[in-house]
């Protein structure tokens, strides 16, 4: 499977409906979304930017389904994703570092 990077820029983003995003998904047991590697997330001037590597884009759309009604129930503006598949990750702790 070829890993992808997914970058969401997510304009009025709030810091309190990003964290109760989070708070929601880890009650409703998706803590630890499948296939997802890696989730950043922070202010870029009045855009919230996450940028996410997952193991495939067949399981970043799984997710999505799970993730979405979440978003919508907190008024979380809908962007398009930015998918990109990965040429190479650095990973200090990591001897591989290829994808």
């Amino acid at each position: 499977m070829e890993k992808i990077m997914v970058q969401f820029t997510i304009p009025g983003l709030t810091a309190a409906q990003y964290e109760k995003v989070w708070e929601e998904l880890r009650e409703a047991g998706h803590e630890h979304p499948k296939g997802m590697i890696h989730h950043y997330g922070g202010y870029v001037g009045n855009n919230w930017l996450i940028i996410e590597i997952w193991e495939s884009e067949e399981l970043f759309n799984e997710f999505g389904k799970i993730l979405t009604p979440f978003l919508d129930k907190h008024g979380v503006p809908k962007t398009q994703p930015i998918v990109l598949d990965l040429h190479y990750i650095y990973d200090h702790t990591s001897a591989d570092s290829s994808v």
